[in-house]
């Protein structure tokens, strides 16, 4: 609209002509003259609001009525924050809205940034804070992509000092780590419940893809749902999909991963899926390409696999270390191609077992329960109608020493197991005891202290606390 042209002069019922570069076009009286909107925020608002039958929605006109006026400044502090309100690169923009996240508004310390489609460079570690959500639109529909130049060592932290933090997850996005050299996806040092991944994509990680570590604040659990960990072809095999250093000794912190599948890429396979020590595991359809053990476990723990598969370019879907000292119990697990179902490699472990079958080791013995038995002839010793145990020994007349199946594991395993034994010796008195975490030594000799081998010898091994 031209100057010069004349228009009704404006009153206070008669919105504004508004100009596509906001300017205000009005008449006083005479011809038109123009002047910044800005000037004439106060004296527009109200008409323009009272013409259309509604209020303004962060000073755009709304959709319907009974919408009440919202500023920029109250959406910033009640709803989703978004990185394009702020200034600066792509990663100072989500840095800046993930801090602003943390800010406690009305009483309460939660918030989501929401990332829009499309892609995010990434040129160093940032860190997801507490109580921050980070969510794309969909697991591919927005990616994060580190920068070839990335500083490393990893895409995102997780730490606040020696707190734990909660309800920090990443959601419905991509981390592409790019192939970039001695770069991971994430590093957490505090994830506790309500963080973690859900519908994630990993890629093109060269060490690995989510590890934990430390937890700080004494962390309890952590999930990782409905995602997708693809190591890079690029370099040498990564190490873990997801790496579990060691939480707590007892094995009281428990990552829970579920719907979830771990790869390497090209022809580099990951070393580990997921590597776990001294923690707990519990993990439900989880699949594993490119491994070449899927779930490796170490040190003491309680791990629960149901519906774990593996396929054929992955060696094991499961293996145990040598001085593994928990409970396993794996539930409807399939091969789908892999090589071997467990490698366990336990001393006086159950070895390699290449088809399909339910699995449990290491499970807790209650009070009373009898975890050895059996019987054998002192003079020609050989193991009858035994369980628990693997072989026996004549070390001497009258001395026997007898193997477990599996060693007995756990603190003071010795002070919580007895044994119990009995001879036909009629003259004569026999006795056990613990002699190592996977023998027993039985003895038998008459009242006077003489070695004897008698024709029959029981004997029962039990926990007694």
């Amino acid at each position: 609209m031209a100057e010069g042209k004349t228009v009704p002069e404006l009153t206070a019922t008669t919105p504004p002509i508004v100009d596509t570069d906001l300017t205000v076009l009005y008449r006083s009286p005479g011809p038109l003259k123009s002047v910044p909107a800005s000037t004439l925020l106060a004296y527009t608002k109200a008409p323009f609001a009272l013409a259309t039958g509604g209020s303004l929605l962060a000073y755009q006109l709304a959709a319907g009525s009974n919408l009440a006026t919202q500023t920029y400044a109250s959406y910033v502090q009640g709803g989703y924050l978004m990185p394009s309100m702020f200034a600066g690169t792509d990663q100072q923009q989500i840095v800046r809205a993930i801090t602003e996240g943390t800010t406690f508004r009305d009483g309460q310390p939660g918030q989501t940034v929401q990332l829009a489609r499309g892609e995010y460079d990434s040129t160093a570690s940032f860190n997801l804070d507490d109580r921050v959500v980070l969510k794309g639109v969909n697991k591919r529909g927005t990616a994060i992509k580190a920068d070839a130049a990335h500083a490393g060592p990893t895409m995102v932290t997780v730490d606040e000092g020696t707190t734990s933090m909660f309800d920090n997850r990443l959601d419905s996005l991509t981390l592409d780590c790019n192939d970039v050299a001695g770069l991971g996806g994430v590093l957490s040092d505090a994830w506790q419940e309500g963080g973690g991944a859900r519908d994630v994509l990993i890629r093109q990680f060269r060490t690995y893809g989510i590890k934990f570590q430390d937890g700080d604040g004494g962390a309890a659990l952590c999930s990782v749902r409905d995602c997708e960990l693809f190591g890079s072809l690029a370099g040498a095999s990564p190490s873990a999909g997801i790496l579990v250093d060691q939480i707590k000794v007892e094995g009281a912190f428990v990552l829970d991963v579920s719907n979830t599948t771990i790869a390497g890429a090209g022809a580099v396979p990951i070393t580990r899926g997921i590597d776990i020590v001294n923690d707990s595991l519990n993990a439900r359809s989880v699949h594993f390409e490119l491994c070449t053990s899927g779930i490796y476990l170490a040190g003491t723990g309680s791990h629960v696999l149901e519906s774990i598969t593996g396929l054929n370019n992955v060696t094991n879907v499961v293996e145990i270390d040598a001085g593994f000292e928990g409970t396993m119990t794996m539930r409807g697990c399939l091969r789908d191609g892999a090589t071997n179902l467990l490698v366990d490699n336990r001393p006086n472990g159950l070895g390699t077992i290449s088809y399909d079958t339910d699995i449990q080791i290491g499970l807790t013995v209650g009070v009373g329960q009898i975890v050895a038995g059996g019987n054998f002839n002192g003079t020609s010793p050989d193991l009858d109608f035994v369980f628990g145990c693997s072989g026996i020994v004549q070390d001497a007349t009258g001395e026997w020493t007898v193997t477990f199946d599996r060693p007995i594991t756990g603190t003071d395993a010795a002070s919580k197991y007895t044994v119990s034994v009995t001879s036909n010796h009629v003259s004569g008195r026999a006795r056990a005891s613990l002699n190592t975490a996977s023998t027993i030594k039985i003895f038998d000799e008459t009242f006077g202290g003489t070695p004897f081998d008698p024709s029959e010898i029981c004997f029962q091994v039990w926990r007694c606390a």
